[in-house]
């Protein structure tokens, strides 16, 4: 599969407004994101990008702030070297070390995720896949039914296993997610995790504990009625990849369902709720 590497230039740049840019491509099938001291860098498969489409994503903002890009096609491309470059391990309260298998002389600490990011998403550097990953430390998941959805490297799903879960249930409606996940929860030894391919409609005939939900706010919106139908009595739907802006809007939206806000974690305005069925 050929990609559009595609560099923009943010005036005035703050990381607010680089935030928001990375939302609204999120929004527009852009795959993954390198923030860098140059500027950012996004990736788009070939067939999904649309020249006269970005340009007006980028004139839609003008009156926040200024956006010019350019792009070129990358044929083939070595991602982990490419990670290698720019990708450093991260730790989480303390508690939580992320890190590739390339990484040295990191901390042992209570959790260790090891994760090949290739081209999907979720290394814990984004603040959407921090905020998660602070939720499920808070979390009690022993013996507990998890469903991953928009698992990207399936990160979310090995800290769940770690964390005694019954099982895990892990899906994506990316190949590259897919096939990453089930990479990734082979380094990590976890072997109670199932990965599917595809979205809300391959969700098993189950109902589950603890949903989690890192995707974005419209996919979030439309569904909360999945959400609903799979979660049992008193259980537990976090979710992020949205900006504080959108927060009353979820959280209104959610209630609809019988989902009520109980824990509210922001990083870079982005955020993370944690909601309860009741």
């Amino acid at each position: 599969m050929n990609f559009i590497e595609v560099s923009f230039s943010i005036e005035p740049y703050t990381t607010e407004n680089e935030e928001i840019l990375i939302a609204l491509l999120s929004n527009n099938k852009f795959d993954s994101f390198w923030q860098t001291n140059a500027g950012l860098k996004a990736y788009i498969l070939k067939s999904k990008f649309n020249h006269d489409s970005l340009k007006t994503l980028c004139n839609n903002i003008h009156d926040l702030f200024k956006v010019n890009f350019k792009y070129t096609e990358l044929e083939k491309i070595d991602w982990n070297t490419e990670w290698e470059k720019t990708f450093d391990f991260i730790t989480i309260d303390g508690r939580c070390v992320i890190k590739a298998p390339f990484h040295n002389n990191v901390p042992k600490l209570e959790y260790e995720i090891i994760i090949e990011p290739k081209m999907s998403f979720g290394t814990g550097h984004h603040s959407t896949t921090f905020l998660m990953i602070e939720h499920l430390l808070e979390t009690n998941l022993e013996n507990l039914n998890i469903l991953d959805m928009g698992c990207g490297t399936g990160v979310l799903a090995i800290l769940s296993s770690q964390k005694k879960a019954k099982s895990v249930t892990a899906i994506d409606i990316d190949e590259w997610s897919y096939k990453n996940t089930i990479e990734n929860c082979k380094v990590n030894k976890c072997n109670n995790i199932k990965v599917l391919l595809g979205g809300s409609e391959v969700i098993p005939n189950e109902n589950y504990d603890v949903i989690l939900a890192n995707i974005n706010r419209n996919i979030l919106l439309d569904n909360f009625q999945y959400y609903n139908k799979h979660l049992v009595k008193n259980g537990i739907l976090i979710i992020s990849g949205f900006l504080e802006t959108d927060t009353d809007v979820l959280i209104s939206k959610a209630k609809e369902y019988n989902l009520h806000s109980q824990t509210i974690k922001t990083k870079n305005d982005w955020v993370a709720i944690k909601l309860i069925k009741n």
